[in-house]
């Protein structure tokens, strides 16, 4: 049975690469974005496993661009102060209840669109980061999510939503990458991912699951275990300036904080021909001379 899972799955996968998105993958195939020695690491773990971190000090220019991310993140908190307190308190009270993720506050630099003066964008369309979620899925590829987040603490919250294990939906094969803003340790809800679960056999089983709220998908850490054993469960903490790459179509939950807030950058990478994929990110000022790569990922042409 398994073997035929393996065997639907991998025509499935071709056909969504060299049909659905044939025109991103030619352009992959003969323009690509150079892997840099840090991308070639990256890109080995991402394949094996699912999941790689690098730091972006490692990344041409990281050390000042880190610098400029962080001051852009803190110039939003400032001005968002009053609504965070606000939100901290409906959580411990459980008066969001019925929002998505009520312990997740997220935003942006801007609030009509992005330019590529922002330093989240200049991160994003980083050509040694979009080589390696390129070469990863085969193709060309859109950019999505960009955005700010803020975990909120709190040590009397029960997993919930995304917080249980689960696959993101939407894509055949899905590139998330996650900046740590401040360092992130197991009592700041780092992601934690079932090695193996974004490809080969894996990648078309599930373990118990069941329907949230939402109708997703869900299943606890005894289920998973049964799948993947804990010693194949990647758990992401790290220091500041730490680059989480993951494929999250595998098998993956986090943003349970207990005891500190945590403070990340958020964007992701999908095929252009996504299924049921409409979001579309309008970046202003975008160089003349930036790699065709880039500018398909910023407009997807």
């Amino acid at each position: 049975m398994q073997m035929i899972q393996w065997a639907k799955g991998a025509a499935r996968e071709k056909k969504w690469r060299y049909v659905q998105n044939g025109s991103a993958a030619w352009r992959q195939g003969v323009n690509a974005l150079p892997v840099t020695p840090v991308g070639r690491n990256a890109l080995s773990g991402l394949r094996a496993k699912g999941v790689t971190t690098l730091n972006i000090r490692e990344l041409t220019h990281g050390d000042e661009l880190f610098e400029r991310i962080c001051a852009e993140y803190n110039r939003g908190l400032e001005t968002r102060s009053a609504e965070i307190d606000r939100w901290r308190a409906e959580l411990k009270a459980g008066c969001k209840a019925g929002a998505d993720k009520p312990y997740l506050y997220s935003f942006t630099p801007c609030d009509d669109c992005y330019s590529f003066h922002h330093a989240v964008v200049q991160l994003a369309l980083n050509p040694e980061i979009l080589a390696i979620a390129n070469a990863y899925q085969g193709m060309y590829t859109q950019l999505t999510g960009m955005k700010y987040w803020y975990t909120l603490a709190d040590d009397h919250q029960k997993p919930a939503g995304s917080q249980l294990w689960h696959r993101d939906l939407g894509d055949l094969s899905y590139v998330k990458a996650f900046l740590y803003i401040e360092d992130v340790d197991e009592e700041t809800g780092p992601l934690t991912y079932a090695e193996g679960t974004h490809r080969g056999s894996l990648r078309w089983q599930n373990p118990k699951t069941w329907r949230d709220e939402k109708g997703a998908r869900r299943a606890d850490d005894e289920s998973m275990a049964a799948m993947v054993r804990r010693d194949r469960w990647f758990v992401a903490t790290g220091g500041k300036g730490t680059l989480l790459i993951a494929v999250t179509t595998g098998y993956h939950k986090g943003g349970l904080a207990t005891r500190r807030d945590r403070k990340t950058l958020y964007f992701g990478y999908r095929s252009p021909e996504a299924a049921g994929y409409r979001e579309r990110i309008l970046i202003d000022h975008l160089p003349a001379d930036l790699h065709p790569a880039a500018r398909f990922a910023a407009y997807g042409h």
